[in-house]
């Protein structure tokens, strides 16, 4: 069986709101729970983004299973101002969760379905509720603490070492695989450059990391650079609003849409976007290090962490560019904390020299 007919949906899954009702839910429940009944379905909430998102509530026939959940959340392609052309990612998505999420629970959200219908153009997920089990969801402008990021990194070397060097589960296509930023044209394009410069994030920078034709051929460069680390399984987007913390302290992942990447890159995403300036000043050597441990527990190599280092600095720079997020992506709050952080960080490490 290939990757696309093990992601097939063994029941129809609508495009329209509307065919969100108790049947369906039963219907795909019954892959999971032999036997479950559904008697009524109520949209709680729903949100338009670069997916629809919906929360659900649910009631069950007598007899059902006590430990079906009362309420889950719903990610798919539905006409809610949702971009379609990112069905793609949907469908990497629904990969994820369908043949590997279990792996690496309590650190993702537990799957309930995920599949693929090819007639209807749908792809969704539905995933446990994190807010009902007393989950917190993370964003930048509240640094998360020294331990939660140590914890994370965690969770990190784990999903880098299960496939470090490859062979690497196909979840994309050629187009978006590697280290290279399938977005940086875009956003790199000089008239999104000269809107940005002009953001509040924008005026955030100093000179030189305001020049674009300084910057990019050394954004390029950093693209070189990482074709040289082995490749593995990354989150590939592992800003802070992209984390959950459990009651128990469990720091965990969503919005999956996973690649071939380099550890160096999403560790230095993670730890400087999560961090507050100076707790990361502090702690971030000994948080490299904890992750390469945590990497060699957990299959990867025993990187040393001299000949590391260079690498998490140099990425870096890549965090400097969140100033070129669209504002309708996200909220200019994260914006602006993401790119305070990346600045301070890339000085402290003089980053973009080390791409001269």
């Amino acid at each position: 069986m290939d990757e696309d007919e093990a992601c097939s949906s063994p029941v129809p899954l609508p495009i329209q709101v509307d065919g969100l009702d108790a049947r369906w839910a039963t219907e795909v429940l019954r892959t999971r729970v032999p036997g479950v009944t559904v008697t009524r379905l109520d949209v709680l909430s729903a949100r338009a983004g670069s997916s629809s998102t919906f929360r659900l509530a649910l009631d069950y026939a007598s007899g059902s299973s006590a430990d079906l959940p009362a309420t889950l959340y719903l990610k798919g392609n539905f006409d809610l101002g949702a971009d379609h052309g990112l069905l793609p990612d949907y469908e990497v998505e629904v990969g994820f969760y369908r043949r590997f999420s279990a792996d690496f629970e309590p650190f993702v959200p537990h799957c309930w379905f995920a599949g693929i219908d090819r007639n209807s153009g749908q792809a969704l997920v539905l995933l446990e509720d994190l807010t009902a089990t007393g989950a917190r969801f993370c964003t930048a402008p509240d640094p998360l603490s020294v331990d939660t990021v140590r914890g994370g990194l965690e969770f990190l070397a784990r999903l880098h070492g299960r496939w470090w060097g490859g062979p690497l589960p196909r979840l994309r296509n050629a187009r978006t695989d590697g280290t290279d930023d399938a977005a940086s044209d875009v956003l790199f394009h000089p008239v999104h450059w000269a809107r940005s410069l002009d953001s509040e994030a924008g005026a955030l920078l100093p000179a030189t990391f305001r020049d674009r034709e300084f910057l990019a051929p050394r954004m390029a460069r950093l693209f070189e650079r990482n074709r040289e680390i082995p490749l593995c399984l990354v989150h590939g987007d592992a800003h802070p609003d992209n984390w959950f913390v459990r009651a128990d302290g469990t720091a965990g992942l969503f919005d999956w849409g996973p690649y071939a990447g380099t550890w160096a890159r999403e560790v230095a995403y993670f730890l400087v976007g999560a961090l507050a300036i100076e707790d990361r000043r502090r702690a971030e050597r000994e948080l490299v290090g904890h992750y390469l441990d945590a990497l060699a527990r957990s299959g990867g190599p025993k990187l040393e962490l001299d000949d590391a280092w260079d690498a998490y600095r140099w990425n870096i720079t890549n965090g400097v560019f969140w100033f070129l997020c669209p504002p309708q992506s996200q909220a200019q709050a994260v914006i602006n904390a993401n790119v305070e952080r990346f600045v301070a960080a890339a000085l402290d490490h003089d980053s973009i020299a080390l791409l001269d």
